[in-house]
């Protein structure tokens, strides 16, 4: 499924796959859509060293929130930027021992000044959810003709 990315998007994805956080931790962008984005992170030495084996839990953390800022940015309209992200709530549900693991954002609500992203990350083999998040991000917009 890597490349299956909506026509539209395929410069959003090329803004995202090269940085080196990505790259470094084997993080590739497989699904842009509209409110939407599939990531998925293959098992390696650096990933790798929390319990049992598993993904360390504070890269499950930054693959949650990496999948909602992309899910965030295929939304963002002329003008709109992302700010920052305000809120990370993540619970652990099992350890993510899959290859690949896999990061589901999608946008709940764009607001004015703030957005809701909600996220899952689960194992690519057997579905098991690892994850899910729920973040929040500070978004700018030009202003508005008075």
């Amino acid at each position: 499924m890597t490349g299956a990315v909506t026509p539209g998007f395929d410069a959003l994805r090329a803004q995202w796959q090269d940085r080196p956080f990505l790259t470094e931790l084997g993080v590739s962008v497989d699904v842009i859509e509209e409110g939407y984005a599939r990531l998925t992170m293959s098992r390696n030495d650096i990933a790798v060293g929390g319990i049992r084996d598993s993904i360390n839990g504070g890269v499950v953390a930054s693959l949650a929130e990496l999948a909602a800022e992309i899910a965030l940015s295929s939304t963002l309209g002329p003008g709109e930027s992302i700010v920052s992200s305000v809120d990370v709530g993540l619970s652990y549900l099992t350890s993510a021992l899959g290859d690949p693991t896999v990061a589901e954002g999608r946008v709940l609500r764009k607001g004015g000044r703030l957005c809701v992203c909600d996220v899952e990350v689960s194992d690519g083999e057997n579905g098991a959810m690892n994850a899910k998040a729920r973040v929040s991000f500070a978004i700018v917009r030009p202003p508005r003709d008075a």
